[in-house]
């Protein structure tokens, strides 16, 4: 008799964590259903989408592209640096 009982036990704790799993990805669904909102788009991928449509036509290599955005990227920045007023000039 000892037996026959570990044997249904056994079995229901078998049965448990693949039916806790299956609510686990129902907690997984119900969070992506709400989901977050997706963020604006920040100056360096709208300075990147820009770029990337304009080389697409001349430059088939995307890994070569995505170089010469990075360093018209540096450059922009760099430049954007030199031309703004600094803060403690006021003085």
């Amino acid at each position: 008799m000892v037996a026959t009982k570990k044997t249904p036990a056994k079995a229901a704790r078998t049965s448990t964590p693949s039916s806790s799993s299956s609510d686990a990805s129902t907690k997984k669904k119900k969070r992506s259903a709400g989901g977050r909102r997706k963020q604006k788009p920040t100056e360096y991928n709208k300075f990147f989408a820009a770029q990337m449509a304009l080389l697409k036509a001349t430059i088939e290599d995307n890994e070569e592209r995505r170089r010469i955005i990075s360093k018209r990227w540096a450059e922009k920045k760099a430049e954007d640096a030199a031309n703004a007023p600094a803060a403690d000039s006021d003085d």
